[in-house]
């Protein structure tokens, strides 16, 4: 323990002034941190550069690693230690874009008022009424999806994400999360919210570091080792611009216009940056009309 708590120091360190512009204590994440690895023996199994490596994304990104605070979680996988965004988190990512609203995600039972369509000119793409009545004792209302929703400032169409249960759960197998102790097992409905979520995050601008981190956990993946902690640099410089290209790339049917609404209205970017931008999303939604 006392070796971790040295390689902690010295990986944190250079990551102060980060951990400050972010409001996260270094000294408070380095004893939770030691407190959750002598508590988890699968977790005090992992290496002890990867577990440097997850603590030091999470004070990058922002994310509280105190259980109490609910934002963040270090998960086993292997030998390695992987940093997993809880439901919190997520939301603490998606109102890092100054242009999101509010961020909502539901669960959608079989016995629900539900209607979805994505094809709604006046942007009431969901309709979601739960199932209120008590139920009898032979009666169920099983879970059948979920959805999440990202409301604009200055846009009136939301951006809509929605998954089927067995895409859900297909997710969950990916992830290797089939132990008894899983939150799968113990809290499904809450790990089905933040599975449609970080799926709709990944059309959300949030920044290169955010997004890969994202992507990697939801799709089950352990990701590359870091240089080291200072990998921070190459991170921050990454730009707007680029940010758009992402988001452009990774973009569903659905999401595309929302982008180009998005890269319109932003004022931060330049004439020159606007009209690259939306030369390069309108050209991607070409694309993907003509493979319907």
């Amino acid at each position: 323990m006392k070796a971790l708590d040295l390689a902690l120091r010295e990986s944190l360190t250079p990551l102060a002034s980060r951990a400050a512009a972010v409001g996260i204590d270094i000294v408070a994440t380095r004893q939770a941190v030691l407190s959750l690895v002598k508590d988890n023996p699968r977790l005090a199994q992992c290496t002890t550069r990867s577990i440097c490596e997850a603590v030091a994304k999470a004070v990058y990104l922002g994310l509280d690693l105190a259980p109490a605070a609910q934002e963040a979680y270090l998960t086993p996988r292997k030998s390695r230690a992987v940093l997993v965004p809880d439901y919190r988190g997520l939301l603490k990512l998606a109102y890092q874009n100054p242009r999101v609203a509010c961020v909502e995600s539901r669960v959608v039972c079989l016995r629900d008022d539900f209607t979805l369509d994505f094809g709604d000119p006046m942007g009431r793409i969901v309709r979601h009424r739960p199932y209120l009545k008590p139920l009898d004792d032979n009666e169920v209302n099983p879970a059948i999806g979920a959805y999440a929703i990202v409301w604009w400032k200055d846009c009136s169409q939301p951006l809509v994400e929605w998954m089927t249960k067995e895409q859900i759960e297909a997710n969950a197998e990916r992830g290797g999360n089939s132990e008894d102790d899983s939150p799968w097992q113990t809290d499904w409905a809450q790990m089905a919210r933040k599975t449609v979520l970080k799926r709709l995050l990944n059309y959300v601008p949030l920044g290169k570091s955010v997004s890969e981190q994202l992507r990697a956990e939801s799709e089950g993946e352990e990701g590359e080792p870091q240089q080291s902690s200072e990998s921070e640099e190459p991170v921050a410089a990454v730009t707007l611009v680029d940010e758009y290209m992402a988001s452009i790339t990774s973009a569903a049917p659905e999401g595309i216009d929302a982008v180009i609404a998005a890269i319109r209205q932003d004022d931060r970017l330049d004439h020159r940056e606007k009209t690259e931008l939306f030369n390069a999303a309108t050209a991607r939604k070409r694309e993907m009309t003509r493979q319907r």
